[in-house]
């Protein structure tokens, strides 16, 4: 017969304290086209956040950021015509340093 082995990799822990939860970020359309809106229900307002998107081998090809936000709903629109269609990932960093991480696809 075959022989075949399992192999677990543990994800890293999660911190529920310092991570935003899917009902506090809402990325849409997605797959987006030529922009997506990112929708933050913030708990705290905040200076500053910060939001990266990196291609799929980890490149940064965009970087925009929210600025003194208040609690409670905000959104931004990410202009996204000029980049190639794939998959993109999403960072959002809080200044506290709490960071998310969401998938994004881009199909024109």
């Amino acid at each position: 017969g075959c022989l075949t082995k399992s192999y677990y990799i543990n994800p890293p822990p999660v911190s529920t304290i310092n991570e935003l939860s899917n009902r506090q970020i809402l990325i849409y359309p997605n797959p987006a086209n030529n922009n997506f809106e990112v929708e933050l229900n913030l708990e705290n307002s905040q200076k500053q956040i910060s939001i990266s998107l990196y291609n799929s081998i980890g490149q940064k090809v965009l970087s925009d950021s929210f600025e003194n936000t208040a609690k409670g709903k905000t959104k931004k629109s990410i202009d996204v015509q000029l980049l190639k269609n794939g998959i993109y990932f999403l960072q959002l960093k809080l200044e506290d340093g709490t960071t998310t991480n969401k998938k994004v696809v881009i199909q024109k």
